[in-house]
């Protein structure tokens, strides 16, 4: 079936409009940012849901996402819309949190394991670096953390009560 444009279901499907300019816009806190809706759907199953649905955002060709940081999107989008064989900017001690909570959100997945790669990189032997990883499901970064504390579980034990609520880890 070459040339004929099928959806995964194996219906035809409506060809979208194709541009090399920025061709969605995202309002951000009341204020509208312009991407390229690719990046944003090829990264995100939860932008892809809104753009290619009959969702308003589609039909509209505009993203609102209330009460999110104008700053912090435009930093997301630094790390989704890497074009031309460039790299990503690095994820660093000042942005993993940030970035990890939208990537979680988000389900951008890849921006995630970046997080995580990074953050396996970091010390390991602290409660709350392991409360960090279990939040957003960093698996690796679990087991590391739970490795170093182990080793040395006395200096840890008074910093326990971070994890008494969090059952799950406790058994691991």
């Amino acid at each position: 079936r070459c040339g004929t444009l099928m959806s995964e279901d194996g219906s035809r499907t409506k060809r979208r409009r194709y541009s090399v300019e920025r061709d969605v816009e995202v309002e951000v806190d009341g204020e509208v940012i312009y991407a390229f809706s690719l990046p944003l759907m090829m990264s995100s199953p939860v932008f892809r849901a809104m753009l290619q649905t009959d969702m308003q955002e589609g039909n509209a060709g505009r993203i609102v996402l209330s009460g999110k940081s104008p700053t912090e999107f435009r930093e997301v989008l630094c790390h989704i819309e890497v074009f031309g064989g460039a790299f990503a900017p690095p994820v660093t001690d000042n942005n993993v949190e940030m970035l990890a909570r939208w990537a979680d959100e988000y389900q951008l997945d890849v921006l995630a394991q970046r997080c995580e790669e990074f953050l396996l990189s970091q010390k390991a032997d602290d409660v709350g670096a392991l409360e960090f990883a279990s939040r957003y499901n960093f698996a690796k970064r679990v087991e590391q953390c739970i490795t170093a504390i182990s080793n040395d579980i006395m200096t840890h034990l008074s910093n326990m009560q971070l994890l008494a609520g969090n059952k799950e880890l406790i058994r691991r």
